[in-house]
Protein backbone atom coordinates (compact mmCIF):
# COMPACT_ATOMS: atom_id res chain seq x y z
CA UNK A 1 0.00 0.00 0.00
CA UNK A 2 1.11 3.57 -0.60
CA UNK A 3 1.39 6.26 2.02
CA UNK A 4 1.54 9.11 -0.49
CA UNK A 5 0.05 9.58 -3.90
CA UNK A 6 -0.14 11.82 -6.94
CA UNK A 7 -0.41 15.49 -6.10
CA UNK A 8 -3.63 15.86 -8.06
CA UNK A 9 -5.41 13.75 -5.43
CA UNK A 10 -4.10 15.76 -2.48
CA UNK A 11 -2.82 14.57 0.87
CA UNK A 12 -5.87 12.37 1.48
CA UNK A 13 -4.92 9.94 -1.29
CA UNK A 14 -4.10 6.43 -0.04
CA UNK A 15 -3.45 3.36 -2.20
CA UNK A 16 -6.15 3.37 -4.91
CA UNK A 17 -8.55 5.55 -2.88
CA UNK A 18 -8.87 9.31 -3.23
CA UNK A 19 -9.90 9.56 0.41
CA UNK A 20 -7.85 7.79 3.06
CA UNK A 21 -10.80 7.07 5.37
CA UNK A 22 -12.46 4.94 2.69
CA UNK A 23 -9.22 3.02 2.27
CA UNK A 24 -9.11 2.48 6.04
CA UNK A 25 -12.65 1.14 6.02
CA UNK A 26 -11.77 -1.18 3.13
CA UNK A 27 -8.79 -2.47 5.11
CA UNK A 28 -10.89 -2.98 8.25
CA UNK A 29 -13.21 -5.09 6.13
CA UNK A 30 -10.31 -7.03 4.61
CA UNK A 31 -8.08 -7.98 7.52
CA UNK A 32 -10.80 -9.97 9.36
CA UNK A 33 -11.11 -12.21 6.29
CA UNK A 34 -7.32 -12.56 6.15
CA UNK A 35 -7.36 -13.47 9.84
CA UNK A 36 -9.93 -16.21 9.20
CA UNK A 37 -7.83 -17.62 6.34
CA UNK A 38 -4.72 -17.64 8.51
CA UNK A 39 -6.46 -19.28 11.46
CA UNK A 40 -7.95 -21.94 9.19
CA UNK A 41 -4.48 -22.64 7.77
CA UNK A 42 -3.12 -22.99 11.30
CA UNK A 43 -5.85 -25.45 12.23
CA UNK A 44 -5.41 -27.58 9.10
CA UNK A 45 -1.65 -27.25 8.46
CA UNK A 46 -0.16 -25.61 11.57
CA UNK A 47 3.50 -25.74 10.56
CA UNK A 48 3.14 -25.27 6.82
CA UNK A 49 4.55 -22.62 4.52
CA UNK A 50 0.98 -21.70 3.55
CA UNK A 51 0.13 -20.77 7.13
CA UNK A 52 3.21 -18.54 7.31
CA UNK A 53 2.30 -16.90 4.02
CA UNK A 54 -1.26 -16.28 5.23
CA UNK A 55 0.16 -14.68 8.37
CA UNK A 56 2.23 -12.30 6.24
CA UNK A 57 -0.88 -11.28 4.29
CA UNK A 58 -2.75 -10.64 7.55
CA UNK A 59 0.19 -8.65 8.91
CA UNK A 60 0.44 -6.45 5.81
CA UNK A 61 -3.28 -5.67 5.82
CA UNK A 62 -3.25 -4.92 9.54
CA UNK A 63 -0.15 -2.75 9.28
CA UNK A 64 -1.73 -0.80 6.43
CA UNK A 65 -4.57 0.24 8.76
CA UNK A 66 -2.10 2.08 10.98
CA UNK A 67 -0.01 3.40 8.09
CA UNK A 68 -3.19 5.02 6.82
CA UNK A 69 -3.74 8.46 8.32
CA UNK A 70 -7.46 7.97 9.02
CA UNK A 71 -7.82 8.42 12.77
CA UNK A 72 -11.19 6.68 12.91
CA UNK A 73 -9.77 3.79 10.90
CA UNK A 74 -6.85 3.41 13.29
CA UNK A 75 -9.01 3.49 16.40
CA UNK A 76 -11.49 0.99 14.97
CA UNK A 77 -8.65 -1.19 13.70
CA UNK A 78 -7.14 -1.35 17.18
CA UNK A 79 -10.51 -2.12 18.79
CA UNK A 80 -11.22 -4.74 16.14
CA UNK A 81 -7.89 -6.47 16.77
CA UNK A 82 -8.59 -6.59 20.50
CA UNK A 83 -12.04 -8.08 19.89
CA UNK A 84 -10.59 -10.62 17.45
CA UNK A 85 -7.86 -11.58 19.93
CA UNK A 86 -10.50 -12.18 22.60
CA UNK A 87 -12.82 -14.09 20.27
CA UNK A 88 -10.07 -16.38 18.94
CA UNK A 89 -8.00 -16.57 22.12
CA UNK A 90 -8.03 -20.38 22.16
CA UNK A 91 -7.02 -20.66 18.49
CA UNK A 92 -4.25 -18.08 18.90
CA UNK A 93 -2.82 -19.88 21.94
CA UNK A 94 -1.97 -22.94 19.84
CA UNK A 95 1.72 -23.39 18.91
CA UNK A 96 2.22 -21.88 15.47
CA UNK A 97 5.53 -23.26 14.28
CA UNK A 98 8.94 -24.44 15.39
CA UNK A 99 11.29 -22.06 17.18
CA UNK A 100 13.46 -21.69 14.09
CA UNK A 101 10.46 -21.01 11.88
CA UNK A 102 9.09 -18.50 14.37
CA UNK A 103 12.45 -16.69 14.44
CA UNK A 104 12.68 -16.47 10.64
CA UNK A 105 9.08 -15.33 10.37
CA UNK A 106 9.55 -12.75 13.11
CA UNK A 107 12.62 -11.29 11.40
CA UNK A 108 10.74 -11.12 8.11
CA UNK A 109 7.79 -9.31 9.68
CA UNK A 110 10.17 -6.94 11.47
CA UNK A 111 11.82 -6.13 8.13
CA UNK A 112 8.42 -5.46 6.57
CA UNK A 113 7.51 -3.18 9.45
CA UNK A 114 10.74 -1.20 9.18
CA UNK A 115 10.65 -0.72 5.42
CA UNK A 116 6.96 -0.29 4.68
CA UNK A 117 5.15 0.57 7.91
CA UNK A 118 7.42 3.01 9.74
CA UNK A 119 7.45 5.81 7.09
CA UNK A 120 3.67 5.90 6.92
CA UNK A 121 3.30 5.54 10.68
CA UNK A 122 5.28 8.74 11.22
CA UNK A 123 2.82 10.57 8.95
CA UNK A 124 -0.10 9.14 10.89
CA UNK A 125 1.40 10.39 14.16
CA UNK A 126 1.62 13.92 12.74
CA UNK A 127 -2.10 13.73 11.90
CA UNK A 128 -2.90 12.85 15.51
CA UNK A 129 -0.78 15.79 16.69
CA UNK A 130 -2.77 18.14 14.45
CA UNK A 131 -6.03 16.72 15.77
CA UNK A 132 -4.91 17.23 19.38
CA UNK A 133 -3.94 20.83 18.61
CA UNK A 134 -7.05 22.17 16.85
CA UNK A 135 -9.58 19.34 16.58
CA UNK A 136 -8.94 18.83 12.88
CA UNK A 137 -12.10 18.50 10.81
CA UNK A 138 -14.26 17.52 13.79
CA UNK A 139 -15.69 21.00 14.39
CA UNK A 140 -16.70 21.43 10.76
CA UNK A 141 -18.36 18.03 10.76
CA UNK A 142 -20.50 18.92 13.76
CA UNK A 143 -21.89 21.90 11.83
CA UNK A 144 -22.46 19.64 8.82
CA UNK A 145 -24.31 17.13 10.98
CA UNK A 146 -26.58 19.89 12.29
CA UNK A 147 -27.36 20.85 8.70
CA UNK A 148 -28.06 17.19 7.92
CA UNK A 149 -30.59 17.03 10.74
CA UNK A 150 -32.51 19.83 9.06
CA UNK A 151 -32.41 17.89 5.80
CA UNK A 152 -33.66 14.78 7.60
CA UNK A 153 -36.64 16.73 8.94
CA UNK A 154 -37.53 17.88 5.43
CA UNK A 155 -36.95 14.42 3.92
CA UNK A 156 -39.94 13.03 5.77
CA UNK A 157 -41.11 9.45 5.51
CA UNK A 158 -39.94 8.67 1.97
CA UNK A 159 -36.78 10.77 1.66
CA UNK A 160 -35.47 12.86 -1.23
CA UNK A 161 -34.28 9.87 -3.27
CA UNK A 162 -31.06 7.88 -3.55
CA UNK A 163 -28.05 9.91 -4.68
CA UNK A 164 -29.66 13.30 -4.05
CA UNK A 165 -27.72 14.35 -0.95
CA UNK A 166 -25.33 16.66 -2.82
CA UNK A 167 -28.32 18.45 -4.36
CA UNK A 168 -30.29 18.86 -1.12
CA UNK A 169 -27.53 19.61 1.39
CA UNK A 170 -26.51 23.13 0.18
CA UNK A 171 -29.99 24.50 0.96
CA UNK A 172 -29.54 23.57 4.62
CA UNK A 173 -26.11 25.16 5.06
CA UNK A 174 -27.14 28.77 4.46
CA UNK A 175 -27.68 29.56 8.15
CA UNK A 176 -24.15 28.41 8.98
CA UNK A 177 -22.57 30.86 6.48
CA UNK A 178 -18.82 30.22 6.15
CA UNK A 179 -18.68 27.62 8.93
CA UNK A 180 -19.55 24.97 6.33
CA UNK A 181 -17.52 25.54 3.20
CA UNK A 182 -16.74 23.59 0.06
CA UNK A 183 -18.83 21.14 -1.94
CA UNK A 184 -20.17 18.22 0.08
CA UNK A 185 -20.98 15.28 -2.16
CA UNK A 186 -21.36 13.01 0.88
CA UNK A 187 -22.39 13.76 4.44
CA UNK A 188 -19.36 12.17 6.17
CA UNK A 189 -22.05 10.38 8.17
CA UNK A 190 -23.71 7.54 6.29
CA UNK A 191 -26.50 7.12 8.83
CA UNK A 192 -27.69 10.70 8.36
CA UNK A 193 -27.19 10.56 4.60
CA UNK A 194 -29.36 7.43 4.46
CA UNK A 195 -32.13 9.26 6.31
CA UNK A 196 -31.89 12.21 3.93
CA UNK A 197 -31.98 10.09 0.78
CA UNK A 198 -34.15 7.15 1.81
CA UNK A 199 -36.35 8.68 4.49
CA UNK A 200 -37.51 6.87 7.60
CA UNK A 201 -39.15 4.09 5.60
CA UNK A 202 -36.06 3.28 3.56
CA UNK A 203 -33.82 3.66 6.60
CA UNK A 204 -35.90 1.07 8.47
CA UNK A 205 -35.55 -1.31 5.53
CA UNK A 206 -31.76 -0.94 5.67
CA UNK A 207 -31.84 -1.52 9.44
CA UNK A 208 -33.76 -4.76 8.92
CA UNK A 209 -31.35 -5.88 6.18
CA UNK A 210 -28.24 -5.25 8.26
CA UNK A 211 -29.69 -6.05 11.66
CA UNK A 212 -31.16 -9.40 10.65
CA UNK A 213 -27.93 -10.53 9.00
CA UNK A 214 -25.88 -9.52 12.04
CA UNK A 215 -28.36 -11.21 14.37
CA UNK A 216 -28.02 -14.46 12.42
CA UNK A 217 -24.23 -14.18 12.52
CA UNK A 218 -24.31 -13.62 16.27
CA UNK A 219 -26.55 -16.65 16.76
CA UNK A 220 -24.15 -18.82 14.78
CA UNK A 221 -21.27 -17.61 16.94
CA UNK A 222 -23.23 -18.41 20.10
CA UNK A 223 -24.12 -21.90 18.87
CA UNK A 224 -20.49 -22.56 18.00
CA UNK A 225 -19.31 -21.40 21.43
CA UNK A 226 -21.82 -23.61 23.24
CA UNK A 227 -20.83 -26.67 21.20
CA UNK A 228 -17.09 -25.98 21.47
CA UNK A 229 -16.69 -25.51 17.71
CA UNK A 230 -14.66 -22.92 15.83
CA UNK A 231 -16.84 -20.56 13.78
CA UNK A 232 -14.47 -18.40 11.76
CA UNK A 233 -16.66 -17.09 8.96
CA UNK A 234 -19.54 -15.83 11.10
CA UNK A 235 -17.20 -14.28 13.67
CA UNK A 236 -15.12 -12.27 11.21
CA UNK A 237 -18.20 -11.26 9.21
CA UNK A 238 -19.91 -9.91 12.33
CA UNK A 239 -16.74 -8.08 13.37
CA UNK A 240 -16.25 -6.55 9.93
CA UNK A 241 -19.85 -5.33 9.72
CA UNK A 242 -19.66 -3.77 13.18
CA UNK A 243 -16.45 -1.94 12.25
CA UNK A 244 -17.81 -0.51 8.99
CA UNK A 245 -21.12 0.58 10.57
CA UNK A 246 -19.32 2.37 13.41
CA UNK A 247 -16.97 4.00 10.90
CA UNK A 248 -20.05 5.14 8.96
CA UNK A 249 -20.91 7.38 11.93
CA UNK A 250 -18.03 9.73 11.03
CA UNK A 251 -17.36 9.04 7.32
CA UNK A 252 -19.00 7.71 4.17
CA UNK A 253 -17.57 4.21 3.52
CA UNK A 254 -20.95 2.78 2.50
CA UNK A 255 -21.05 5.16 -0.50
CA UNK A 256 -17.92 3.62 -2.06
CA UNK A 257 -18.40 0.69 -4.49
CA UNK A 258 -15.25 -1.17 -3.38
CA UNK A 259 -16.47 -1.10 0.22
CA UNK A 260 -20.04 -1.91 -0.78
CA UNK A 261 -18.96 -5.15 -2.46
CA UNK A 262 -17.26 -6.38 0.70
CA UNK A 263 -20.26 -5.38 2.80
CA UNK A 264 -22.57 -7.30 0.45
CA UNK A 265 -20.29 -10.33 0.80
CA UNK A 266 -20.49 -10.25 4.60
CA UNK A 267 -24.24 -9.65 4.53
CA UNK A 268 -24.61 -12.68 2.26
CA UNK A 269 -22.72 -14.73 4.84
CA UNK A 270 -25.17 -13.54 7.45
CA UNK A 271 -28.25 -14.34 5.41
CA UNK A 272 -26.93 -17.73 4.30
CA UNK A 273 -27.52 -20.94 6.25
CA UNK A 274 -24.41 -23.06 5.62
CA UNK A 275 -25.18 -25.68 8.29
CA UNK A 276 -28.90 -25.96 7.57
CA UNK A 277 -30.01 -24.87 11.05
CA UNK A 278 -32.98 -22.95 9.70
CA UNK A 279 -34.30 -25.85 7.63
CA UNK A 280 -33.83 -28.34 10.47
CA UNK A 281 -35.76 -26.08 12.86
CA UNK A 282 -38.61 -25.77 10.35
CA UNK A 283 -38.71 -29.56 9.97
CA UNK A 284 -38.91 -30.03 13.75
CA UNK A 285 -41.65 -27.43 13.93
CA UNK A 286 -43.82 -29.20 11.36
CA UNK A 287 -43.28 -32.74 12.65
Amino acid sequence: MLWSGPKRFGENFFAAFRYHANAASFLNLSWPAALAVWLRSRLIRPWSFTASLDLCVFFILTAAVFVNSSKAGQVLGGIGLLLAAWRFRSELSMPMTTKTGALVLGLFLLLLAGVFVLPGLLGAISKWNEFAADGGSLVGRFYAYRACLGAVWDAGFFGHGAGTFHLVFPYHTLEFEDRIWGYWYHAHQDWLQSLVEWGWLGFCVWVVLYGSAMRRLFQRCCRASKSGQTELSASVALLALVLVLVHALVDFPLQIPAVQWLVVFYLALGWSDPHGHGSSERIRGTS
